[in-house]
């Protein structure tokens, strides 16, 4: 008896003394880096560091239950990517999937993508045969995903470490969410420098709420600091416009108008990358042309909503935006003025489709501000107890 309990005590002696720090050193590998985070202006940021194994990313999860699809559009991006994958692999959250959607970029922003695929089976890589844009690559990765919740990510920005684990953990919470939503903070790209969360959004979220607004009115950007619920793309309008600029408030809007189920999550942290803006005219005129694109599909979405008393508010909003921008952008020099009976006649014919159309136009400052040697109009629009007549449209100086 003795001599069995000295056998077991020598035993427990060497597992503890050896096999014990093995596992410890295991498990300290599972958590990976992504508890490598700093404190930094008072809020916290990602460290800049590696992953202790690449090999533990690919065999930690064996690829069952996916819980967030991280979707994103991959268009010569190669001086950035790098910092944006390194945040994706450092994520606390294992049951992930990354789906990245080559738009045919012409430099070696896939190399790095390619790498990480061939050592973590959670990255998968879908190809365009041609160039389509952002939106229409990210409706690709919205039909290829996987997981209870879809995530969108731009690859020129990145995320703090604990940014899916937080987000999951609220839009599940209670029952369960539509969508999650974190805060942003903007990055100075020629510095470095990282701005403190902004809050502007949340804080419209939270007063809007108490006052009863409907969610698509108050979350109108910031789509890629939120995860969103499955379900919700099971309706096929719910995807990203077809717009060069501004798809993502086209989806928001088409998403929105589905819910307003939504958790803020104030903790989890998407870094927003302000890259030197183009001051080229090309540039320029093509982010105009875009947003006008834009406006016109949400539109379109909104036509068959004339029920809604808020769908008229919200288009008269949207011109509203719009024409700021594009007043703005004629300051500037950068836009051609030929532009300006184009972008005229364009919104007289959105105005054409929309009920009492000549009141909704005589509401908007703009039309009525600017000033110009030329007056546009387009026939046809009827105001209430109005005959056939015209709408004149004064542009902006």
């Amino acid at each position: 008896m003795e001599l069995r309990y000295s056998i077991l005590g020598v035993v427990y002696v060497w597992f503890t003394s050896q096999i014990t720090p093995c596992l410890k050193a295991i498990l300290n590998l599972h958590k990976h880096t992504a508890k490598n985070i700093v404190k930094s202006n008072g809020y916290i940021g990602v460290a800049e560091a590696k992953c202790e194994s690449d090999s533990l990313a690919r065999t930690r999860w064996m690829g069952e239950g996916v819980k967030i699809s991280v979707i994103l559009p991959v268009y010569n991006v190669e001086t950035y990517i790098a910092r944006c994958i390194e945040s994706l692999r450092s994520q606390m959250m294992d049951e992930l999937e990354f789906i990245f959607v080559d738009d045919c970029s012409t430099d070696d922003s896939m190399a790095a993508v390619e790498a990480w695929a061939a050592e973590d089976s959670r990255v998968r890589i879908i190809r365009n045969e041609r160039n389509i844009g952002a939106g229409p690559s990210r409706n690709r990765g919205i039909e290829a995903a996987n997981g209870d919740y879809l995530s969108f990510v731009d690859p020129d920005d990145y995320v703090s470490p604990d940014f899916y684990e937080l987000l999951y953990a609220a839009a599940t919470a209670d029952g369960g969410h539509d969508i999650a939503k974190g805060r942003c903070c903007w990055v100075n790209d020629e510095n470095g420098e990282i701005e403190p969360p902004r809050n502007k959004q949340n804080d419209q979220i939270r007063r809007g709420r108490l006052m009863h607004r409907p969610l698509y009115h108050l979350l109108t950007y910031e789509h890629w600091t939120c995860i969103w619920r499955r379900s919700l793309f099971n309706d096929p309008e719910v995807r990203y416009g077809r717009s060069t600029t501004s798809q993502d408030t086209t989806f928001q809007l088409r998403a929105c108008y589905k819910t307003n189920d939504i958790v803020l999550e104030d903790g989890a942290l998407y870094y927003y990358v302000q890259r030197p803006a183009s001051a080229t005219h090309q540039s320029l005129t093509r982010r105009v042309l875009g947003e006008l694109d834009s406006v016109d599909e949400k539109l379109a979405f909104l036509l068959d909503k004339k029920s809604d008393k808020h769908a008229r508010t919200f288009f008269q909003v949207r011109i509203k935006v719009f024409l700021k921008r594009f007043r703005d952008a004629l300051s500037t020099g950068l836009v051609d003025r030929s532009l300006i009976p184009y972008v005229m006649v364009r919104f007289a014919e959105m105005l054409l489709q929309v009920p009492n159309a000549l009141a909704l136009a005589r509401g908007i400052p703009q039309l009525e501000e600017i000033v110009l040697d030329r007056h546009f109009t387009t026939p046809g629009l009827r105001a209430p107890g109005e005959g056939e007549g015209r709408i004149s449209v004064v542009l902006p100086v």
